[in-house]
């Protein structure tokens, strides 16, 4: 993402120089209305500069998107890392408790095996 917005970078200040070359060999406009090839009648530099302050707020409100969008992405990771950390606790609460499950499980199986064998048996063998 950052290198395609290099390029429209690298694209846009490409644009503002060809810009800058297609007003400076546009033909001059007198007072009578007739072009010709003299001075602009309004100063030049104040026209490359105004071309220039529009680029330059033009570039200023993309990298305000940019650093906005940069901003949501890294909340958005933020959030994404803490419910990777809930879930991750709910996960080793899970297999602690089918660990505490299986224990019982197998007390209750032996519990329940020796509840089977006859007990006088037992007494009259000892």
């Amino acid at each position: 993402m950052m290198e395609e917005k290099d390029r429209e970078i690298s694209r846009l200040v490409d644009d503002n120089k060809n810009l800058h070359q297609s007003l400076e060999s546009r033909p001059k406009v007198d007072h009578n209305d007739n072009y010709s090839t003299g001075m602009y009648k309004q100063d030049p530099s104040s026209l490359s500069t105004s071309a220039l302050e529009q680029q330059i707020l033009i570039l200023a409100r993309q990298q305000a998107q940019r650093e906005e969008e940069l901003a949501q992405s890294q909340r958005h990771i933020l959030a994404l890392q803490e419910e990777i950390e809930e879930l991750e606790h709910e996960n080793r609460l899970h297999s602690q408790q089918e660990t505490m499950l299986k224990t019982e499980l197998r007390n209750m199986e032996r519990s329940q095996k020796r509840e089977g064998v006859d007990m006088t048996y037992l007494k009259m063998l000892y």
